[in-house]
């Protein structure tokens, strides 16, 4: 099962997010923001803080999923991982922990990442895979209870689509949450520089009714 939750971060919350994107690696402490943002400016904002903060180059997926063309020059993403290996991993955990925590129900993480695809001239669909093979904690005993959620920071005629032939449009402030088991593929975009999501893997709180 795909939920989709649009606008899921409210102005306020865009821009708590936005004033601790510190170009310095270092999180913003203070809870008093003079710049606010929302749905309209925050995108355009946040493309100027990432020009000076660190992603490193990573595969899409394992070069024997991937269903491009060339492998060894479009199999490639920008990548900063925020949690992983039960630690955190970046300044940005605490952020995203606060903003994300209590909304998705969190037991415990399992990673965080942030991930940039660059546009391409057409849409490349990368590759069918799951998001399981993270190394998960040892508390953790029912792998098949990792979701993962994935949010979109900017509108892009990319998509999520799912090997049930399920597709869900890139669109700015959008979240979607899957079984971490559901295989699934991001694509490129055509239409904006770069496609910019938030992948989250998580064990959830079992719901009072379960």
């Amino acid at each position: 099962m795909i939920n989709i939750t649009n606008s899921y971060l409210t102005a306020q919350e865009l821009s708590y997010f936005i004033n601790s994107f510190n170009p310095n690696n270092e999180t913003e402490q203070s809870s008093r923001y003079i710049d606010t943002y929302n749905e309209e400016n925050f995108g355009s904002v946040l493309v100027e803080k990432l020009r000076n903060f660190p992603f490193f180059l990573f595969g899409i997926v394992p070069d024997s999923m991937y269903m491009g063309k060339d492998n060894s020059i479009t199999n490639i993403q920008l990548c900063h991982i925020i949690y992983e290996e039960s630690s955190p991993q970046s300044p940005l955990y605490s952020v995203i922990d606060k903003l994300f925590a209590d909304k998705l129900n969190i037991l415990c993480w399992v990673r965080i990442k942030l991930n940039i695809v660059f546009s391409r001239e057409s849409i490349i669909e990368h590759g069918f895979h799951t998001d399981v093979n993270s190394k998960v904690p040892d508390m953790v005993v029912d792998k098949d209870n990792i979701k993962t959620s994935i949010y979109y920071f900017n509108t892009n005629n990319g998509y999520t689509l799912f090997k049930d032939g399920k597709k869900i449009d890139s669109v700015q402030n959008r979240l979607i949450t899957f079984p971490s088991s559901m295989e699934h593929t991001g694509t490129t975009c055509t239409d904006q520089p770069f496609r910019l999501v938030l992948n989250m893997n998580y064990i959830p709180l079992k719901s009072k009714n379960s």
